[in-house]
């Protein structure tokens, strides 16, 4: 819902503006997630925005090219302003419900008031917009999510569409599982190392 209500202003405008302004906005967000990571070399600007993904993002104006800004936010602002990475981290996991692992990251790593304002800033960010129109469709969107997930899990990107053609969908969704788990416990135990915490979240989010 709330991607929805982010994206309405733009159906109100002419189509070619329309594409023009969410195409910059999509590169102009995969720059500023760059820069919060405390990237300063201008050739590794270059390099994401070459890469096939991001240009398909920008072409289609992929939401998650927004949450990429607010996962580098919340790493850059994580100690310095708590509030804002939480709120950072609620938005993402608002926008793209394969953001939640970051709740796992300030949880672990000991930052538990930002962690506390990322789960209510998400529960705000998810319900809010949906209770502007009486929660239509709430009942019905794990069944649609599931069914999303069967028409496009053979073309996804997932551990589960590498390894289904050789053990069928229903192992692959263990390992998946086994996997997710095994990703959980590495992140606690590396959560005294912020760098590779961190990195083991952006795996479980890809993995899931």
């Amino acid at each position: 819902p709330l991607t929805a209500w982010l994206a309405a202003p733009f159906a109100m405008l002419p189509e070619l503006v329309s594409e023009l302004l969410v195409g910059i906005g999509v590169t102009g967000a995969v720059v500023a997630a760059v820069w919060l990571m405390g990237v300063r070399d201008w050739r590794c600007y270059l390099l994401p925005l070459l890469w096939l993904p991001v240009y398909e993002g920008v072409r289609t104006g992929n939401a998650i090219a927004v949450v990429a800004v607010l996962w580098a936010a919340s790493w850059s602002w994580r100690d310095r302003r708590p509030v804002l990475a939480g709120v950072s981290v609620g938005f993402a996991v608002a926008l793209k419900l394969i953001a939640w692992p970051l709740l796992l990251f300030l949880a672990f790593t000991g930052r538990r008031r930002a962690a506390a304002i990322a789960l209510a800033a998400s529960g705000i960010l998810l319900f809010g917009p949906w209770a502007a129109i009486g929660f239509d469709g709430l009942a019905s969107y794990p069944h649609l999510l599931l069914a999303l997930e069967r028409a496009e899990r053979s073309d996804a990107c997932t551990l589960a569409a590498l390894v289904a053609p050789a053990v069928g969908w229903t192992m692959a969704q263990v390992v998946t599982y086994a996997g997710a788990a095994f990703l959980i416990v590495a992140l606690f135990r590396h959560r005294r190392d912020e760098r590779a915490a961190f990195a083991l979240a952006l795996a479980l989010m890809l993995e899931t």
